[in-house]
């Protein structure tokens, strides 16, 4: 006779089924964007070079996937942290946390980029006795220097309420970018010009992305 919590029938609302997967939108892009990568990279390097180049493209692939696990942490770490400031209305508390885990990304990067250069040819050895993903390594892991701090901006976007600009980013970086800079630049410069698309898309994803926070910034002032 206590309870004040009753169930009741009740259609469900497309309206807030869309509302709440707004937010996710940017983490399921993000999610896909390996795939998109692969396949694109794959198709790419094999008219390139053939078998050869696309075992390289795992073995470069395989690290990937660890380092971007490393920043997704990071991002999905700060994300209730940012949500609870951006509840309380604190901006300077959220950019605070942006700041830290952007910075805390470049540090990772480097590190992580320091022993991808520094130990290329005996992690390269641990998958393919070639070393034909040499200089695929080395280039490739580049982009961490930008894609850490795009997704932990991409986190920061979902948790302040800004769907749009969460999903640009994650489009932009996974899909868009990507896709563009690989097929250009490896007309442009062949295998090295594949390894190179990430760092590229990085780059501009990470141009877009500032815009993006300043924007934002102005529109709130």
């Amino acid at each position: 006779k206590e309870n004040t919590v009753q169930f009741v029938r009740q259609l469900p609302s497309a309206r807030l089924l869309g509302q709440s997967c707004q937010l996710g939108i940017s983490g399921f892009v993000g999610e896909m964007s390996s795939g998109v990568t692969t396949t694109v990279f794959n198709f790419l390097l094999l008219g390139l070079a053939g078998n050869v180049a696309v075992a390289a493209y795992g073995v470069v692939a395989n690290f990937a996937l660890v380092a971007t696990a490393i920043f997704n942490g990071v991002a999905q770490g700060a994300q209730p942290l940012v949500s609870e400031c951006y509840g309380k209305s604190d901006c300077a508390g959220a950019k605070k946390l942006l700041l830290l885990g952007s910075c805390t990304a470049l540090v990772l990067a480097a590190v992580l980029y320091g022993i991808i250069f520094g130990f290329t040819d005996g992690l390269v050895g641990v998958f393919n006795s070639e070393h034909s993903a040499h200089m695929g390594m080395r280039l490739y892991f580049i982009g961490y220097f930008f894609a850490g701090f795009n997704i932990v901006a991409a986190g920061y976007l979902s948790a302040t309420n800004r769907p749009v600009e969460a999903s640009i980013t994650s489009i932009c970086r996974g899909m868009v970018a990507i896709v563009a800079c690989s097929l250009v630049l490896s007309r442009l410069f062949g295998m090295n010009g594949v390894w190179a698309a990430f760092p590229a898309s990085e780059l501009l994803t990470a141009a877009l992305t500032l815009v993006l926070l300043f924007r934002g910034k102005k529109q709130k002032a």
